[in-house]
């Protein structure tokens, strides 16, 4: 599979070594992890997903990924991004301690907004059960994704956990931060999307 990007700084996915692609983003996330605790990166980007798929290309607009079925994740396929939708997707796993205080603020932030967001969470971890138990936990009223192969963490960079992306209504990066995004800081973000 490929995802469409604009901005030289995203690759297309070469889904030929996606397990060596996977235990290298462990990997460097596992290193990054504590980096993520003590400071964030951010910055707006853009490009990614711009096109509207029409060429065959797949798009955040148009790639869905599995959720699991669990608390108020529905289970089945989820558009990543759905169309003309300011959405927040966030980047955690299991094992990562900042990704449960992230969840928190997330919904805070879910509280905040009400409907007018789309919120994914998205894994690249493949043991069903342990996402499952997480969520059980921890998750936000809305659709936890897993994205085993890597292609959307990759498509996005995905550098360092948690990392949260805020999509304008295109389902175009307009806003990253990786490591504990705080509530305050994501709604300032959604509305200055938002318009």
């Amino acid at each position: 599979m490929r995802i469409f990007a604009t901005t030289d700084t995203v690759k297309p996915v070469d889904c030929h070594h996606t397990s060596m692609q996977r235990r290298r983003f462990l990997a460097s996330a596992g290193a990054l992890g504590s980096g993520a605790l003590a400071g964030c990166l951010d910055g707006a980007i853009g490009g990614i997903g711009s096109e509207d798929g029409a060429d065959g290309t797949t798009t955040l607009q148009t790639l869905a990924l599995e959720s699991l079925d669990v608390g108020a994740s529905p289970g089945g396929q989820v558009q990543v991004a759905p169309p003309d939708t300011v959405t927040v997707l966030d980047f955690f796993a299991t094992w990562c301690a900042p990704c449960k205080p992230q969840l928190d603020e997330l919904a805070r932030v879910a509280d905040e907004v009400g409907g007018t967001i789309a919120i994914r969470s998205i894994t690249s971890e493949t043991d069903r059960d342990a996402v499952a138990s997480f969520w059980r936990n921890h998750g936000g009223p809305w659709p936890v994704l897993l994205d085993p192969d890597v292609d959307v963490t990759r498509a996005i960079g995905v550098e360092g956990l948690p990392t949260t992306v805020v999509l304008d209504r295109e389902g175009t990066v307009q806003w990253r931060h990786a490591g504990l995004a705080r509530a305050g800081t994501v709604r300032d973000t959604l509305d200055d999307v938002r318009g």
